[in-house]
């Protein structure tokens, strides 16, 4: 349940090598709830599908000599590294590979445009989002939460503590766990509603040290939405995506879905075999 909630904020992102915005992170939802993967076991195949290319790099000349690739080729395909792979320098691709499968039921091979769930890398674009709003005046950095959302319960936490993870925020997931009731999965107007409603303590007075949160950043999407009038994956969209042209990058949500079919499952490892996470 606690990993169920947590993937219903939108703060979760997906890779595909460009980037590409989704919460869940190994199910299939419907619009009025999950719908379950089958966990039917594969086993752990002795050597896994790989796929490489080699981009040309326009800036600093030849593609990476053989050897290296080879070296890099050889260190994934030790380790069973399933996933793609970039190697980059001053905004150009020297190499790219995938590696492994997107299905072991299937054996489908992963490909280099599948995407891949970023998690909390996502945090950077909230952050991003945030620092645009104030680089436009639209908030200071020190500007108490309550000034822009007054009903937030705690009144002397900063939103540049809570980008800085000094806010003390209580952990969302506990409370959503054991109050939160309907079937569908709570998004960050709800998380507010309910931290207002049952109040959990502050872990310590803000600014006085460093705890990582997830509520944090929460409430920080929650304002840019109230702050831009705009769900908060339209913004992403309309000031980050599409201007810096990453075109599979979006923020899943129940009304703002762009799902493709090229995104990953999670897999885990189940008595030497590998199975579908659920």
């Amino acid at each position: 349940m606690v990993r169920h909630l947590k993937q219903g904020l939108l703060i979760a992102l997906f890779i595909s090598l460009g980037t590409l915005l989704y919460s869940p992170d190994s199910q299939n939802r419907k619009a009025g709830g999950i719908e379950s993967v089958k966990t039917a076991e594969s086993p752990i195949p002795a050597t896994l599908p790989v796929q490489i290319d080699r981009v040309k790099s326009l800036l600093i000349g030849p593609e990476l000599p053989d050897p290296v690739c080879d070296q890099i080729d050889r260190l994934l395909r030790m380790q069973n590294f399933n996933g793609t792979v970039a190697v980059a320098r001053r905004g150009e691709v020297l190499y790219r590979g995938s590696f492994g499968m997107a299905d072991f039921n299937t054996r489908q091979p992963i490909e280099i445009d599948d995407q891949f769930q970023l998690a909390s890398v996502s945090k950077q674009f909230t952050a991003m989002a945030v620092m645009m709003l104030a680089e436009r005046n639209v908030l200071d950095y020190d500007d108490l939460l309550v000034s822009h959302i007054p009903e937030f319960p705690y009144p002397m936490v900063t939103v540049r503590q809570l980008l800085n993870h000094t806010a003390g925020m209580p952990n969302f997931m506990y409370l959503m766990e054991r109050f939160w009731k309907p079937d569908d999965l709570p998004d960050n107007e709800d998380v507010l509603r309910m931290m207002v409603k049952y109040k959990p303590g502050l872990y310590f007075t803000p600014g006085r040290r460093f705890d990582y949160s997830n509520t944090g950043y929460a409430m920080l999407a929650l304002l840019v939405e109230r702050l831009s009038g705009k769900e908060f994956g339209q913004f992403l969209d309309e000031e980050i995506f599409v201007p810096l042209g990453m075109w599979d990058t979006y923020l899943y949500s129940p009304t703002h879905n762009r799902r493709g079919d090229r995104q990953m499952i999670g897999h885990h490892r189940f008595r030497r075999r590998w199975a579908p996470t659920a």
